[in-house]
């Protein structure tokens, strides 16, 4: 190994900040005269629980120590005393003492008037704090990585909620275990299993049977929980930052409109599951948006983001479905490629911009571009990034990641505008809201988009090998076109008149709620991206419906659901490699 490639792999396992273990420690000296009240306060509040704190994410432990001179058979009660504070936590100093103040800011400020030159400072809590800030070690210690021998532990300690989580599995078990004693079903293991499964699937990502043409990465369970950390810390910090109380997506935050449309299918040679008849309609719902994670002016550059939900209650059957039943729902992006070939590349991207001071963003950017793919992955946010689209829907869209399609072929999604000679633009392009008003002016008379599947070859003479295969399912940085995929029209989204961008459809927009894997067996995710999706997009929503008054919910159709039509043939055999690839 090359010293230049030993040290890339240094760079590359240091710990990143946001996914690292850290400690903040302040030495402030108390006002002679408020001795014994800081104590009584301090004691009062070490009576009251500590379920305060554990409001606060990323936040291990928080302990105020009071220090007295011991020198002397006696300490002497008016000498000077000094209080300590003492965090430990994951993420950002500035989120944490940021939440502390939000949610703590009256205790917070309770304690700190009884120190030395608060008032005269200005009584502002996090100031105060940073310039008494210690240059020091662990006051106290959390126990460290869960798998300290693993890789992952060289990049990321264990979090507060992978530890809380861990603390809940492990009493679920000994609970069910308690009830479920092994002896009591040594006739009849199948029913044992049979409830280990109903009470346990699904909890382990690692656990669940995956397409045949799909490769776990190394340690993928914990790359994808710490995806999802990331992603609800973003949403927390918006929600902090914006003052109005709403938690937004972590992503797409700003929607344009909330638009009602006709899937019709098209007749193709790929009539596979939602495809399946020719002529066929569902009734969908898009929403356009900005990418950013904050309610931005629209002419900032910034990707582009579209989501389709199709309403297809009465098909198919009760197993069909892997998320909600009835319900197909597409999300796609403005560049064939995403951000991040996988999981772990995209938790390792998530974490630089995480970091809230520029400086060291910027050295933690340098160390994340040591790492492989990387340089690739700035390219692809840059190319999608640097869009100033004059219409919302005036882009290729495209799912990025891959599907199946049926039982032998693996796919991509893309749509675009079939008539651009509808698209209407807006009279006044410095508003911030202009493409809100360029859709709702287009949608006037209506609009179509095509609908596409792009299909790997899986025979003839270009079929691609299995591990070519597997490679295109697992890296999202890779172009299908170079690969030979095949873009067939598989439908059309007729879009008719509407006010799209009517405040109440607007705020429909804002509470639903989109997922990749509410979709037919026919066309499971793939990909560790796509297995990320399932569980950050389900806590991101849970996330959202709790800290809201209006949960986040199922885009609805605008008008009562049309009867149901014919269901569509569905392909029910076990996904299975193609004939060319094995």
């Amino acid at each position: 190994m090359s010293w230049l490639t030993e040290l890339r792999t240094l760079l590359r396992e240091s710990l990143l900040p946001p996914l690292a273990l850290h400690s903040f420690t302040c030495l402030m000296g108390v006002k002679p005269e408020q001795h014994e009240r800081l104590e009584q306060l301090l004691a009062e509040l070490d009576g009251g629980g500590t379920d305060r704190y554990a409001q606060v994410p990323g936040l291990h432990n928080l302990r105020w120590i009071v220090l007295a001179p011991t020198e002397g058979a006696e300490p002497d009660p008016q000498a000077p005393k000094a209080l300590v504070l003492s965090v430990m936590f994951d993420g950002e100093l500035e989120d944490i003492l940021e939440e502390l103040d939000g949610r703590l800011g009256t205790e917070l400020h309770a304690v700190l008037q009884r120190c030395e030159g608060y008032f005269e400072e200005g009584a502002q809590p996090l100031a105060f704090l940073r310039r008494r800030e210690l240059p020091c070690g662990y006051l106290f210690r959390d126990l460290g990585p869960i798998a300290p021998g693993s890789a992952s532990a060289r990049v990321a300690d264990a979090t507060i909620r992978e530890i809380r989580a861990a603390q809940q599995l492990t009493n679920e078990f000994a609970e069910f275990y308690a009830k479920n004693p092994p002896a009591a079903h040594g006739s009849a293991p199948q029913k044992l299993l049979q409830r280990f499964r109903a009470k346990f699937d699904g909890v382990s990502l690692a656990q669940r049977r995956l397409h045949p043409l799909e490769k776990r990465l190394p340690e993928e369970e914990r790359w994808i929980r710490l995806a999802s950390e990331l992603m609800i810390r973003r949403q927390t910090r918006v929600q902090r930052n914006m003052h109005d109380g709403v938690v937004r997506r972590s992503a797409h935050a700003k929607g344009h409109g909330f638009v009602t449309a006709t899937f019709k299918v098209c007749k193709s040679k790929y009539a596979i599951g939602l495809f399946g008849t020719p002529g066929q309609e569902f009734e969908a719902t898009l929403r356009p948006s900005n990418a950013a994670q904050t309610v931005t002016r629209d002419r900032k550059f910034d990707a582009r983001g579209l989501a389709i939900a199709l309403d297809l209650s009465g098909q198919g059957k009760p197993g069909d479905w892997l998320g909600e039943e009835g319900r197909q729902d597409f999300l796609l992006f403005n560049d064939p490629n995403f951000v991040a070939g996988d999981v772990e590349q995209y938790v390792r991207l998530l974490a630089v911009l995480g970091i809230r001071d520029r400086r060291r963003m910027a050295w933690y950017g340098l160390r994340f571009l040591a790492g492989p793919g990387a340089l690739k992955q700035v390219w692809v946010a840059l190319r999608c990034s640097l869009v100033r689209p004059r219409h919302p829907l005036r882009l290729a869209w495209h799912s990025s990641t891959a599907f199946q399609l049926g039982g032998a072929h693996v796919a991509k999604y893309s749509a675009e505008v079939a008539n651009p000679q509808a698209i209407v633009t807006s009279a006044d392009e410095s508003s911030d809201d202009f493409l809100s008003v360029a859709l709702e002016r287009s949608l006037a008379q209506g609009l179509r988009l095509n609908f596409y599947v792009h299909v790997l070859p899986t025979t003839g003479p270009s079929a691609l090998s299995k591990e070519a295969l597997t490679r295109a399912v697992e890296d999202t940085s890779l172009d299908w076109a170079k690969l030979g995929a095949e873009k067939v029209l598989v439908a059309t989204i007729e879009v008719g008149a509407q006010a799209s961008s009517a405040a109440q459809r607007l705020a429909l927009g804002e509470v639903s709620a989109f997922n990749p894997w509410n979709a037919h067996r026919a066309h499971r995710p793939l990909g560790s991206l796509n297995r990320a999706r399932r569980l950050a997009y389900k806590e991101g929503r849970a996330f959202r419906s709790a800290d809201t008054a209006v949960p986040a919910q199922s885009p609805a159709p605008a008008q009562p659901a049309a009867a149901p039509k014919p269901a569509a043939p569905h392909d029910e055999a076990p996904p299975k490699v193609p004939a060319a690839a094995e």
